[in-house]
C-alpha cells in the first residue's frame, strides 16, 4: 500500500500499545513538539515551533547549518543541530503520511562513557555561541533556552 496505508497500520499499532512516539516513555520532551496525537489525524502538513531539548527526526537541504562539532559521540547532537536551525529561523514542518521506525536496542557501548559534565558545559557554550551569533534583532532564542 501507499503512506496512508502504512501510516493507518501504525496508528492503529500505536492504540493497541504495540509500538509508541519515540522515547515516549524514556524522554517524552525530546519529541513533545511533534504532537504525535495531532500526527495520528492529520491530513495536512503543520508547523510546530521549537521547545527545548526538542530532537526530531528531519529531512532537510544538504546546505544547512551542520552539526557543530562539540556534540560527537552520545548526547547533544540533534538537540543542538534543531536548535541552531531554530534560531537560524528554520520552520519545523510535520509531514502527516511520513514517520521513522525506531527499533529499541542496547545502548551503545560509546553512551555509558559519555561525560555528562563535559556534554553540558558544551551545551552552555553552544547555546552561547549560537545566541551570539543569531542576535535578538534577527530571531529571539526560544523559549527555555537564554
Amino acid at each position: 500500500g501507499g503512506f496512508s496505508s502504512e501510516k493507518e497500520a501504525i496508528v492503529t499499532l500505536m492504540k493497541e500499545g504495540k509500538v509508541e512516539a519515540v522515547h515516549k516513555s524514556k524522554f517524552a520532551r525530546a519529541h513533545a513538539p511533534t504532537d504525535y496525537t495531532r500526527w495520528r489525524t492529520a491530513s495536512t502538513e503543520y508547523a510546530v515551533a521549537y521547545e527545548s531539548e526538542y530532537e526530531p527526526y528531519i529531512l532537510c537541504r544538504r546546505d544547512v547549518v551542520p552539526y557543530d562539532l562539540r556534540f560527537m559521540g552520545y548526547g547533544g547532537d540533534k538537540t543542538s543541530h534543531i536548535y541552531e536551525l531554530s534560531r537560524g529561523g528554520h520552520v519545523m514542518v510535520v509531514i502527516p503520511h511520513a514517520f521513522a521506525i525506531h527499533e529499541h536496542h542496547a545502548a551503545g557501548s560509546w553512551s555509558s562513557a559519555q561525560n555528562w559534565t563535559r556534554a553540558w558545559m558544551d551545551w552552555t557554550s553552544f547555546v552561547d555561541d549560537t545566541n551570539e551569533m543569531y542576535t535578538p534583532q534577527s530571531r529571539p532564542p526560544p523559549k527555555g533556552c537564554v
